[in-house]
């Protein structure tokens, strides 16, 4: 019920790690399928979404990186030729490119052709309320005791008294 509750969400497949140096964590194959699940996640929730008719702002939008000093252009260019190598959508904007096309003041940028916007408050609860009514139970504010994971399924047992 907080800020959640008044803010669209920007949905990016990016995480903490930059691709770049996920690539020397893992190797590239593996961040380049990490980095497209997350795609793959982004446009997954967009079907879902427009298949349940579900009324919570959902819209495609790009993405914008930005550079804001030459140190960081250098990195982020070896990010983006990274993520041009496995396709993932990008292009790269130099500084007066960027200037002209959205009036922001950079040394580059990666523009990534998919992310999303949602309002997550609402997206939430349509999904809660379509899960609840096929059976799914809800608890609010409880406080979880424990979980076991030794079955098929997870199970969690609530705090009693």
């Amino acid at each position: 019920m907080g800020s959640s509750s008044a803010t669209a969400s920007m949905l990016k497949y990016e995480i903490d790690t930059p691709m770049y140096k996920l690539c020397e964590m893992i190797c590239e194959t593996g961040a380049a399928e990490f980095y497209q699940a997350g795609i793959d996640a982004i446009l997954d929730l967009g079907d879902l979404v427009k298949s349940n008719k579900i009324d919570c702002g959902f819209k495609l939008q790009e993405s914008l990186y930005i550079a804001h000093d030459r140190q960081s252009s250098i990195w982020l260019r070896k990010e983006f030729d990274i993520r041009d190598k496995y396709n993932l959508g990008v292009k790269w904007l130099d500084g007066a490119e960027v200037k002209r096309k959205f009036g922001v003041i950079c040394h580059g940028e990666i523009l990534s052709e998919t992310a999303a916007s949602v309002d997550a408050y609402k997206l939430a609860h349509e999904l809660i309320h379509r899960n609840k009514r096929k059976g799914m139970q809800v608890y609010d504010q409880t406080e979880i005791d424990r979980i076991e994971t030794s079955g098929k399924r997870p199970k969690a047992f609530l705090k009693t008294g």
